[in-house]
């Protein structure tokens, strides 16, 4: 009987959180969860916000001011593009894909 335990190769603990998130289809959520977090983060209306929802790049945010709603408005692009800077540091964020990868619109309700 042999008792010693093979060497394998070294994998990052990263690396292992991404492949278990992604194989129990968890990843795709956790992106959402990300770029809510962002918004929340970059807007800084997250008191004022009453409802979020993300598909195909699309981020639809209901807002509780119309006052608000025209200055975010404004800094549209600004806020994608922090947003988008933001979540390109997060470790686990899947940034190419297809369905909830980076943001490239927001509309504000």
């Amino acid at each position: 009987m042999n008792n010693k335990l093979e060497y394998r190769t070294a994998v990052p603990v990263s690396n292992l959180m991404q492949r278990t998130l992604s194989n129990m289809g968890l990843l795709r959520g956790l992106n959402v969860h990300l770029v809510y977090d962002a918004w929340d983060k970059v807007s800084g209306a997250a008191g004022c916000t009453i409802r979020k929802s993300y598909r195909a790049g699309c981020l639809r945010v209901t807002v509780s001011s119309s006052v608000l709603r025209s200055r975010l408005s404004l800094r549209k692009r600004e806020i994608m593009s922090e947003m988008n800077a933001l979540l390109r540091l997060e470790e686990f964020f899947v940034p190419d894909d297809s369905e909830v990868g980076e943001v490239r619109e927001i509309v504000l309700k």
